[in-house]
């Protein structure tokens, strides 16, 4: 299976369309939760070779993640693209997606008809679309289905069925499109970080490796405009704690820039520690710092900086994965989420603020 769109929404309408298939839908279902392989065997009354073969295909994109050496699970990605394929399935039938996937031609001739009429002079003519002869067919075929009609000037124009066609297509295809290449991110979120799929059109995936460290410390300084020193107003979720990070935007807090932070339970034991208390103490004392404190374990951060959102990291996995961007709709949603967690934690005690008020004085004397 390549990690395209359009050869995973096709994989997954012939797996549903051929009786001899295994239903891809259904295996990404049952494994929402952990399944040894020989399970996963006897459920699907599909020989050794299929299953496995199809697990490695859902792993190469990783849909699936094999836990254990041979316990399966299917991660957010891939039950998020589940999720996309049955809302369009309801719309359009299997049959119609794979009949739309199954060949370039027919999604290009739909996109380009979407754009407004054409004769079929025109639409030879078009570079970008494949030849008169198949023009031809995928007309005809289009005609059958009742997706196509002539204008009274003689082109082609798509009817409304098609263009309901057209719009969930272009649905599926762009939530595939997010599953398949944010999945290194989305696997390592934790369960309140829970994006739509259609919200991270236009993010970046950032992914720390060997050679790329500080991938989530540079794109948190891309985020935030650090050289540029524009920053005016933080919003961050913190569950790990950073003598750097914490370094590095101590500056923007002398400079005013206002900021709403909320520390996890691990953070704040982080904090609290004797050698850290002058951090956590700075941050309380500043009238431009508004902290909470947050009592569960968040595991991901998110960071809102002026416009730009990060979203990402993880305190419980190797990895380290993330997105940025911002795009309107990814905005609107890093700010309800902070929000939601914003409302859940509390503020430091009176008594807290007080004691660590004196000893940041007592240190400075």
């Amino acid at each position: 299976m390549d990690a395209d769109a359009n050869s995973v929404i096709h994989a997954f309408a012939a797996s549903r369309t051929h009786e001899d298939h295994l239903d891809l839908i259904a295996l990404l279902e049952y494994l929402h939760r952990s399944r040894p392989g020989p399970t996963v065997v006897d459920t699907f009354d599909a020989s050794s070779e299929a299953v496995y073969r199809r697990l490695g295909d859902l792993k190469d994109i990783e849909f699936v993640v094999d836990l254990d050496g041979d316990q399966f699970e299917a991660t957010r990605a891939g039950m998020k693209a589940a999720g996309a394929y049955q809302r369009a399935a309801v719309e359009l039938g299997d049959a119609t997606i794979a009949y739309l996937v199954g060949s370039e031609s027919r999604a290009q001739l739909l996109v380009r008809l979407a754009d407004a009429p054409a004769r079929k002079a025109t639409l030879a003519a078009d570079e970008l679309l494949p030849s008169r002869t198949t023009i031809q067919r995928v007309i005809a075929q289009f005609d059958e289905y009742g997706w196509i009609q002539r204008t009274d000037e003689g082109a082609f124009q798509l009817t409304q069925p098609a263009i309901a066609a057209y719009e969930e297509y272009k649905r599926l295809h762009a939530a595939m499109t997010q599953a398949i290449e944010k999945a290194p991110c989305l696997r390592l979120l934790a369960e309140w970080a829970d994006p739509p799929l259609d919200v991270l059109t236009d993010t970046e995936l950032v992914v720390k490796r060997n050679d790329d460290p500080h991938a989530m410390l540079d794109a948190a300084v891309e985020a935030a405009n650090i050289r540029d020193r524009t920053l005016s107003h933080v919003r961050s979720i913190t569950p790990l704690f950073d003598p750097l990070m914490f370094d590095i935007f101590g500056e923007f807090v002398d400079r005013g820039t206002q900021f709403e932070v909320v520390f996890d339970h691990q953070a704040y034991s982080e904090l609290t520690r004797p050698a850290n208390l002058h951090y956590f103490a700075g941050a309380l004392v500043a009238p431009n710092v508004q902290v909470r404190l947050h009592p569960d374990t968040l595991q991901t951060g998110l960071g809102i900086y002026d416009g730009t959102v990060l979203l990402g990291g993880s305190t419980v996995h190797d990895q380290e994965a993330g997105v940025t961007g911002s795009s309107e709709q990814f905005r609107e949603w890093a700010d309800a989420t902070f929000e939601t967690i914003w409302n859940e934690s509390v503020r430091p005690s009176q008594r807290l603020q007080s004691w660590l008020g004196t000893t940041l004085s007592t240190a400075s004397d």
